[in-house]
């Protein structure tokens, strides 16, 4: 049986050999030197404690981010580049395999005939005389095509249609035209102030379309006017429009 001293002896051994808990001198006085490696787990972390500022700059990357859990609002836009397809639509002015132009001529007078639109072999051109007269062509660079072409306007000539019940002409203001086939090197007029749409195209609405053997398509809407110093500028002659292109 040990006797009192020997117990006491072995408490005392135990404890310098165990160690002994030190009170702390104060408040943020543990700095990571205090911190044995790998000792701080996620569990440790409070819920949001690691803000912005205590990560390192460029270092998270793409695996650090739960996947499809960023949106739109996580990104600034004002950053991003544009997508390839966007920019092959833009400067191809194309959406699904269609091509679209706008028709935009404004024409002083005395303006010699200028191309207003250019689409899949087709163009079409248009001058402003020096007595204010509009006149609207259009050529092909592909033999065998078809164009036909309808214009709708006050003044037009009268167009001799027969009303057989009252034996008696009648002037429905409209032209229709058309060429096939359409070869190189043939102009039509589709809107020509010396032609049979003598008068024309003053105050005028019109339609086109434009077929190629290999099935490419073009079809346009305009209107067309002949009006001084119109549309906020000096321009005469106008043509406006859009178009489109397939195949």
């Amino acid at each position: 049986m040990p006797s009192p001293a020997m117990a006491v002896a072995f408490l005392a051994l135990l404890a310098a050999l165990s160690g002994t808990a030190i009170a702390l001198p104060g408040k943020n006085t543990v700095d990571s030197g205090d911190l044995r490696k790998g000792a701080v787990k996620t569990a440790d972390l409070g819920r949001n404690a690691v803000t912005g500022p205590k990560v390192r700059n460029s270092s998270l990357r793409g695996r650090d981010v739960r996947n499809e859990s960023l949106t739109g609002a996580d990104v600034d836009e004002s950053t991003l580049g544009q997508v390839p397809s966007a920019n092959s639509a833009t400067s191809a002015d194309s959406v699904d395999g269609s091509s679209f132009a706008r028709i935009n001529y404004r024409g002083n007078r005395g303006s010699a005939a200028t191309p207003i639109l250019s689409l899949n072999g087709l163009t079409v051109s248009a001058s402003c005389s020096l007595a204010g007269a509009l006149a609207i062509s259009a050529t092909t660079a592909v033999d065998g095509a078809f164009i036909h072409w309808a214009v709708a306007q006050l003044g037009n000539p009268p167009d001799n249609d027969s009303d057989m019940q009252l034996n008696t002409s009648v002037d429905n203001y409209s032209l229709y035209g058309e060429e096939d086939p359409f070869d190189v090197g043939a102009t039509e007029a589709i809107a020509d102030p010396h032609g049979t749409t003598s008068g024309a195209p003053d105050s005028t609405q019109g339609t086109l379309t434009y077929a190629r053997p290999d099935g490419g398509i073009v079809t346009a809407t305009f209107m067309a006017e002949e009006e001084d110093d119109q549309l906020g500028g000096t321009a005469d002659c106008f043509v406006i429009g859009h178009a489109q292109a397939s195949g």
